[in-house]
């Protein structure tokens, strides 16, 4: 960061939702050249894309800077750690992770989506913002392969990330490959009836 700002100025553009669930400030930053912050870490392969309803703005910018620094191995994206793991291999951790695996079960409830990867590890997306942002059926996923990141957090005895918007969620073998691995990424989807899809 000290090399992309020195002891400049920065400027600050506020986000879409200006404060996260701490009371901390949510902001697109800028050095004096003008040039985004946020794209030159992603550039450099020193962060990855948080896609997080509404603060949407840069979305695509971003997405093309995180492509970019896989393309050319930059950054942690030569670092195993940061490859999507099998839900089945590890051991979840709260915290922010990549994680791919089968859909085992699709659930709904009153308020949210829920897909099993595992008996104790769900994927959470409200349901208000399913049908704000997504432009498939959530049954489409059942026995799907797809990859996820996000921030993991303990919930009784299971494991569960949440997230609001597609860019989280990539569906194996049917979307650009960015977390699934190769061999996941040629699967093909699960074909249902869209009659029986809900």
């Amino acid at each position: 960061m000290l090399d992309l700002i020195g002891g400049q100025l920065v400027g600050l553009e506020e986000a879409e939702d200006p404060l996260d669930h701490y009371g901390r400030t949510l902001a697109y930053l800028y050095n004096s050249a003008g040039q985004s912050l946020q794209r030159q870490l992603l550039l450099k392969g020193l962060a990855s894309v948080v896609a997080i309803s509404p603060n949407l703005r840069h979305l695509d910018e971003y997405i093309s800077a995180e492509t970019t620094a896989r393309a050319n191995n930059q950054g942690m994206w030569t670092i195993d750690y940061y490859r999507a793991s099998s839900v089945s291999m590890i051991k979840p951790t709260p915290g922010y992770t990549f994680v791919y695996g089968r859909v085992q079960r699709v659930e709904l409830t009153e308020r949210w989506f829920v897909f099993a990867l595992a008996k104790n590890f769900v994927v959470l997306i409200p349901r208000q913002e399913w049908s704000r942002h997504f432009d498939y059926k959530p049954c489409s996923l059942d026995r799907a392969r797809i990859a996820v990141r996000g921030w993991v957090s303990m919930a009784g005895k299971r494991y569960r990330l949440i997230i609001n918007h597609p860019f989280m969620l990539e569906r194996c073998g049917y979307e650009p490959i960015r977390l699934c691995p190769s061999s996941q990424a040629r699967s093909v989807l699960p074909s249902q009836g869209q009659d029986a899809c809900v």
